[in-house]
């Protein structure tokens, strides 16, 4: 292939037009046509161009190259040749082949070449049954290793990546004890607690504005009584934040969202956890040793 014809190959591999392959190295897009049609960029273009693309120079010109390059330098690289609102969705894909390459290349003999396209466009690859008592599950994947765990949905319409190298001394000193999260999916579990938290996620500013229970209870479409209820519960544990507004005729509780991003990702493991039949795209364990190895002090 032509040099042209290489950045051409290249531009479109990542998604970018001429205008914005021009914009990136303040150009116009019509000096990336003149190239692509056969034309050829100044000498001292072609270390600019090789670092928008993410590429040494000796890819331009189509020919192997051994330079060994920084891997957090050239992923910021080429994550910064996609728009803005295409950087997350690449870096998933990227993270999908190496979920697979995590493993030794003698496991994955073969399997790596029969996949064609990561991540897969749906979760459900096969369906669980047809009985009444069984619903669709994620066709997830896994690698529970000696040094940590991968898991994931590495589906267009389910992306979930989870990376969790294990720390020296486990995962264990990072957990809460085990009355805290009885408190936590005690308070959850009471009437009208869990409806209300997962109704306030789906209020606009309902983490900036602070709402009275009266407000949050009409907007909900609940009853007020047991919204002022269960928002008192939710501030136990900081689910919400509340605070005391002064009124001409006395104070009044307002409470805001305490959004600190675990929410969903609570919920969608949480769903993972509670499917009663595992459908794996890909799974692997190479783990002796349990997940949690301190032995927790038995009730008396």
């Amino acid at each position: 292939m032509t040099l042209g014809e290489n950045i051409s190959k290249l531009r479109k591999e990542r998604g970018l037009t001429q205008e914005q392959l021009g914009k990136a190295l303040h150009i116009s897009a019509q000096a990336v046509s003149k190239w692509e049609k056969g034309g050829s960029p100044d000498a001292e273009m072609l270390p600019r161009i090789a670092d928008v693309f993410g590429v040494t120079t000796d890819t331009l010109f189509g020919r192997e190259t051994r330079e060994k390059t920084d891997a957090v330098d050239f992923l910021r690289t080429h994550l910064n040749t996609f728009p803005h609102n295409k950087r997350m969705e690449e870096l998933f894909r990227i993270l999908c082949h190496v979920f697979l390459a995590s493993t030794t290349v003698d496991r994955l003999t073969g399997f790596l070449d029969s996949v064609m396209e990561l991540p897969i466009t749906k979760s459900f690859l096969e369906q669980p049954g047809t009985e009444k008592d069984e619903s669709p599950a994620w066709m997830r994947s896994g690698l529970v290793l000696p040094e940590g765990m991968m898991l994931g949905v590495l589906a267009k319409d389910c992306p979930v990546f989870l990376l969790m190298p294990e720390p020296e001394g486990g995962y264990d000193p990072q957990l809460a004890d085990d009355e805290a999260y009885r408190a936590l999916f005690e308070t959850l579990s009471a009437p009208h607690v869990f409806s209300t938290l997962h109704a306030l996620y789906r209020l606009t500013h309902a983490d900036t504005h602070p709402h009275t229970a009266a407000a949050v209870a009409k907007k909900l479409q609940l009853p007020e009584k047991e919204t002022a209820e269960a928002l008192a519960k939710l501030a136990v544990h900081g689910l919400v934040t509340v605070s005391q507004i002064e009124l001409a005729e006395g104070g009044v509780s307002a409470y805001i969202l305490h959004d600190n991003g675990a929410f969903v990702p609570f919920l969608l493991f949480a769903r993972w956890l509670m499917e009663q039949r595992d459908y794996w795209f890909y799974f692997w364990r190479e783990r002796k040793h349990p997940m949690l190895q301190h032995q927790p002090v038995k009730d008396i």
